[in-house]
């Protein structure tokens, strides 16, 4: 490790120490410089650090009483990146019962006009979430990803067709007409409903824990826009939407809690999609279909920190000559 990586390595450690309060606060950050004798030039490389550190740094917000610091805070996001993939599921899970959807209007030939439009534009806001993510994703890792939500759909799809068949039998009941399509999309927008109250709740329990929100660094990933054109494709195709009281779509005039099979098979569902063992079975699964994927993926993962430590270097010292700074 030469000098200047050294002196990054202390300023990163020195850096890990200030609460995030201090460093989002221009006068407590003013006052940290003065009280330890800093530099302009120091304040640069203190800022460098944190933005190279963590480039979402500006959208996360933190409570005024606070006391983690930037270490902690690291820890905290490394942490819901990891762990985001329970939204990645309800979302792929999602976007699959869509699509099932459209297969439907498209072999009757009804995807067309306002209503093909919708679903495009629908469509545009999911590829909006996953091409990015895909981009910036080593392709091992990405197919294992892939492979993963697939199978915990395989293994979900029963029971989401039997919450379909529930919902479909009862608006038979009811006298509906139509009842494959608008079960199936009941179905999709009960899980939107799911996925939106997920997402919510994700950083809730982050910011209880730390502190800390994280939501505004996950906006690619809230589809509620993809689910509001879904729902308009509903509309267009004659069958009525009204939002509930938290503004998310449902069919105008179906309420599930009112049939306790549709009740029963989405309870079922739900604990499932709650099963931590079912879901570590799925990823396991994925791995194996991925036999170099851990070691390849470790690899991946050390070069790319390797060239980070050197880059930072490279920029920390060409910008604001830091071998001058010993």
């Amino acid at each position: 490790m030469t000098d200047e990586e050294k002196l990054i390595k202390e300023w990163e450690e020195r850096v890990k120490q200030i609460p995030v309060t201090t460093i989002k606060n221009e006068e407590r950050l003013a006052k940290y410089v003065k009280d330890n004798g800093l530099t302009k030039e120091d304040l640069v490389v203190l800022l460098t650090i944190v933005g190279t550190s963590l480039p979402e740094f500006r959208n996360i917000t933190v409570k005024p009483d606070s006391a983690i610091t930037f270490g902690e805070l690291l820890d905290f996001y490394d942490r819901s990146q990891t762990q985001f993939i329970i939204i990645h599921r309800c979302n792929y899970i999602l976007h699959e019962l869509m699509i099932t959807v459209y297969d439907i209007l498209e072999k009757e030939k009804r995807l067309r006009f306002t209503v093909k439009k919708n679903c495009q534009d629908a469509e545009k806001q999911y590829h909006a979430y996953v091409e990015p993510r895909r981009k910036r994703c080593e392709r091992t890792a990405w197919c294992t990803l892939q492979d993963h939500l697939r199978i915990t759909h395989d293994f979900l799809s029963p029971m989401l067709e039997k919450v379909y068949e529930s919902i479909r039998d009862y608006m038979i009941r009811l006298g509906w007409r139509d009842v494959e399509v608008r079960a199936r999309i009941e179905v999709a927008l009960l899980l939107a409903k799911v996925a939106r109250h997920s997402f919510n709740a994700f950083f809730k329990e982050f910011e209880d824990a730390c502190g800390c929100d994280f939501s505004k660094c996950y906006t690619s990933s809230d589809l509620r826009g993809m689910v509001m054109h879904f729902a308009k494709m509903s509309d267009s195709l004659g069958f009525k939407t009204v939002p509930d009281k938290y503004g998310l779509p449902d069919l105008k005039g179906f309420d599930v809690d009112a049939n306790v099979r549709v009740k029963w098979a989405w309870n079922d569902f739900i604990n499932a999609l709650q099963d931590e063992d079912l879901m570590d079975e799925s990823a396991r699964r994925a791995i194996e279909l991925n036999p170099k994927v851990e070691a390849d993926y470790k690899k991946v993962i050390e070069e790319a920190e390797a060239e980070q430590m050197v880059a930072n270097a490279e920029k920390l010292s060409e910008k604001f000559k830091v071998t001058k700074m010993k």
